[in-house]
């Protein structure tokens, strides 16, 4: 491990309690999971010091009061970290970011570091036989009696708690933004497993779904450090980089939780990340992704939006005036107006000569909204909760008919069934694709894991589950519920009303074009130089079938669903190999094994 230390930020988060880290090389030796106190006895734990490489360990539990009892988890996390330091698995972006240019690795520094990291887990590193807080305002006391500056910060910190009820628990909980953004890799530890007391199944679709994983989740899409990796591990051979495409619109507060009370914790915590950003983003001047963020708060921490005043708009948004803001071309009033839900705002300056229409070219990492988006995009993927804010900007004559780079249009982003109705009141075309990429508004919901009711509304205005090839080939509706079929809590339903009216379940997709030669050469490629490029084996294999699709993407699930529904696994591709040919994880693996053992 090298010694350069972590990154030094004057508007990083702060904490009172110590980060309880353990070594790899002590984590890998584990065969129990030992809580915190009895990794203290044994001398395990140490304190993090900046020279540390730390991976903030984020994950669900598998019990209601031991977050591993079968020690199920553990070993997929030890076999996967020995995976990655060996070079047997390497972290990169998913494929579709890949598709759309973005491709992250571990770099060799970090591989290099991990090697003799640290590692933060809530069981290891909370303490979970809780003392009372006050004990830490006495160590805090000055001479003369009087709380020191440290004392009133730990008080301030435990707001919204009776600090004479408050345990060190609370103090390390409400430390976590602090815990995650001086980490160097934030992983979340998903395998397919079930939970011990309820028997449901927990994996990363689960994973999305819990408040307090959202609530860490969140820490570290707010992490100062722009470049910090965010893993997923679904397996010890499963390991990818996160895509905001799948976080970005997940706010902590509307997740599951155990208990009632714990909403208010992860609120207030949230809001402690959410004010730390805005700082660190106004102190940097990175206009485009303070507005953004700052739009987005309330929704964020599901407050009630307030309106603005004008003065109060610009100030608030750091714009001189609307005359000068006028020019920007990434998040400008248009687009705070929308992400805060302010109604008449958008009002007013549609009035004040505003285009609601333009592409925006913002400087922010949400995929989601790259790529020529508009203002009525961002309303539909992000604003859908205030379906008021989507009527304003039609009312205003934003364009249905607009396309984003790649040829997306608006009906495609719809998140509820009340919003593709309104679009087409508004004369979108229910089955219109623009190039490049030729996709309908069907299919990009589907790969958008828009909700079952969206799937259902489309079809009923004649959406067409089975759309003729054009360019890509636009992988059909079917197909693209495979690419996020892992984290898509509507994924199944959507198969089903998929399938019911009649979508062909074993449809092989058709390149034209440009993409045609893409794919020919990527096959030629292979055949003669080979290639560990995922992107380019996904372009020589992707005139599969929807089960090629979930094998290729590594969904399990979807596959064992597919099967279940009559798929032909036995179906070749243009490259003469079958869906199981394309398999990818030991979790698709076993799904095969257990299918042809029947």
């Amino acid at each position: 491990m090298g010694a350069a230390p972590s990154r030094p930020n004057p508007c990083a988060s702060t904490s009172f309690v110590p980060m309880w880290v353990i070594s790899i090389e002590n984590f890998q030796k584990l065969d129990h999971m030992p809580k915190h106190e009895e990794l203290m006895k044994a001398g395990l734990l140490v304190k993090r010091q900046e020279t540390h490489f730390c991976i903030f360990v984020s994950h669900q539990w598998l019990g209601t009061t031991h977050p591993d009892p079968h020690l199920r988890q553990l070993p997929v996390l030890q076999a996967a970290l020995k995976n990655i330091l060996t070079g047997r698995c390497t972290a990169q972006s998913d494929l579709a970011s890949q598709f759309f240019g973005e491709s992250k690795q571990l770099s060799q520094q970090e591989l290099q570091r991990l090697q003799n990291g640290y590692i933060w887990l809530d069981w290891f590193s909370i303490p979970q036989e809780a003392d009372l807080a006050g004990s830490l305002l006495v160590d805090n006391l000055t001479a003369d009696g009087t709380n020191s500056p440290a004392s009133s910060d730990i008080a301030h910190l435990l707001s919204g708690s009776s600090v004479s009820s408050a345990t060190d628990q609370d103090l390390y909980i409400k430390s976590i933004p602090f815990f995650v953004e001086v980490s160097d890799i934030f992983l979340a530890l998903v395998p397919h497993l079930y939970h011990h007391d309820t028997m449901q199944k927990c994996n990363f679709r689960s994973y999305l779904m819990r408040g307090w994983c959202r609530l860490e989740m969140w820490c570290s899409i707010l992490c100062v450090k722009p470049d910090q990796p965010f893993l997923v591990v679904k397996g010890s051979d499963e390991v990818e980089f996160a895509t905001s495409m799948i976080l970005t619109d997940r706010p902590p507060h509307e997740g599951r939780f155990t208990l009632k009370a714990d909403r208010q914790t992860v609120y207030l915590v949230m809001r402690r990340a959410l004010q730390n950003q805005l700082r660190a983003l106004r102190s940097a001047q990175h206009w485009d992704s303070y507005r953004f963020t700052l739009a987005r708060s309330e929704t964020l921490l599901g407050e009630k939006s307030t309106g603005r005043s004008l003065d109060t708009f610009l100030r608030d948004f750091e714009f001189e005036s609307l005359d000068t803001a006028k020019r920007i071309r990434g998040i400008g009033p248009v687009e705070c107006a929308v992400l805060s839900n302010d109604v008449s705002m958008i009002r007013r300056l549609a009035e004040d000569g505003f285009d609601l229409s333009r592409k925006v070219t913002a400087k922010i990492n949400v995929e989601i909204l790259q790529h020529g988006r508009s203002a009525l995009d961002f309303a539909l993927e992000l604003c859908w909760r205030r379906p008021e804010v989507i009527l304003q900007l039609l009312e205003c004559k934003a364009n249905v008919h607009h396309t984003d780079d790649n040829g997306f249009s608006p009906l495609g982003a719809c998140k509820t069934a009340d919003a593709v109705e309104l679009l087409l009141k508004y004369r979108a075309e229910v089955n219109e694709t623009s190039g490049p990429l030729h996709c309908s508004p069907l299919s990009l919901c589907c790969v958008r894991c828009a909700p079952g009711e969206v799937i259902a509304k489309l079809i009923q205005s004649r959406a067409d589950v089975n759309p003729p090839s054009k360019a890509l080939g636009s992988p059909n509706p079917l197909a693209n519920l495979a690419v996020w079929s892992c984290s898509n809590p509507h994924c199944f339903e959507a198969a089903d009303l998929l399938l019911d009216a009649r979508a062909d379940i074993n449809m092989c997709c058709e390149a034209q074009g440009i993409f045609k030669a893409i794919e020919m050469f990527s096959r030629a490629r292979i055949q003669l130089l080979g290639s560990d490029s995922l992107l380019v084996h996904f372009f020589a294999e992707w005139t599969t079938t929807p089960v090629g699709f979930a094998c290729f993407y590594g969904g399990a699930e979807f596959v064992e669903f597919l099967l279940a529904k009559g798929a032909d696994p036995h179906k070749q591709n243009a490259r003469g190999n079958t869906a199981f040919q394309l398999a990818r994880g030991q979790s698709v693996l076993k799904v095969i094994e257990d299918f042809r053992s029947v």
